[in-house]
């Protein structure tokens, strides 16, 4: 008994769980009880099945466009040529790609200088790499961030893993 008024709070609590779960489970037995007994709710047809809804165009005086006129079909192109044996079909696909190369090649020296002033453009606009001078002294190194940064990266690749730290 001494329990029971030590820790009064905690029975409170628990009583009003018990109290709230017993009332959701009456609500929802007395609402399955309402929807067994009740017939379904069946809406009525306000518009009815007669009901013409009618042309809000014709009624505002607006012209109605025409109807659309179906558009007959262009006659189907004449299928091409298909090989039936494989040397055929191979001789065919060589043929295509001969045909889609020259005519690369046509768009190619239709362009404004062709590809051999376009190599020469790029090799020239390439002298070789960039020298980045690198700093020397601690001091340098520390106030650049770049720096800082890779000597950050170097350590945790070149030091021991975290799992032995």
């Amino acid at each position: 008994m001494d329990f029971i008024f030590d820790n009064f709070q905690i029975v409170i609590l628990v009583a009003g769980a018990i109290a709230y779960f017993v009332n959701n489970l009456r609500q929802a037995k007395e609402a399955e009880r309402q929807a067994r007994d009740e017939p379904p709710v069946e809406y009525e047809d306000v518009f009815g099945p007669d009901f013409d809804f009618g042309d809000s165009q014709r009624e505002r005086g607006e012209p109605v466009p025409p109807p659309l006129v179906p558009v007959a079909k262009p006659p189907p192109l004449p299928a091409p040529h298909v090989p039936v044996s494989a040397n055929e079909r191979e001789l065919h696909r060589q043929q295509q790609l001969q045909d889609r190369l020259a005519e690369f090649r046509r768009s190619k020296a239709q362009g404004r200088e062709g590809a051999k002033a376009t190599r020469t453009r790029v090799a020239a606009g390439k002298p070789g790499a960039a020298v980045v001078p690198v700093p020397t002294s601690l001091h340098s190194r520390l106030r650049n961030k770049g720096e800082v940064r890779r000597a950050i990266v170097m350590r945790e690749i070149l030091g021991p893993p975290v799992a032995f730290k």
